[in-house]
């Protein structure tokens, strides 16, 4: 599966720009394309091209499942302020 992965923080591009990329609408967020991606623990799990990455799970806003084009899921984390970006 091919997930999108939109996380709060523009440092996650410091890390490591061929991993997280600037996100088109707000400067203050990164995002990530990545073949998985759970959330089932505090720190959420990703891999890309074979990379495990955890990520701490109130960083995440939102990830995207986009295997599938014509039934895209996916769900949103509230932020640190208890409010769902959208």
């Amino acid at each position: 599966m091919t997930w999108l992965v939109i996380l709060h923080g523009a440092y996650w591009r410091d890390v490591s720009p061929d991993v997280f990329r600037e996100h088109g609408k707000r400067d203050d967020w990164s995002q990530l394309v990545c073949d998985t991606f759970d959330a089932t623990e505090s720190l959420c799990e990703a891999e890309h091209d074979g990379l495990k990455i955890l990520i701490p799970r109130g960083t995440v806003i939102a990830a995207v499942n986009l295997q599938d084009r014509q039934e895209v899921r996916g769900f949103a984390l509230p932020a640190s302020d208890g409010d769902v970006h959208r």
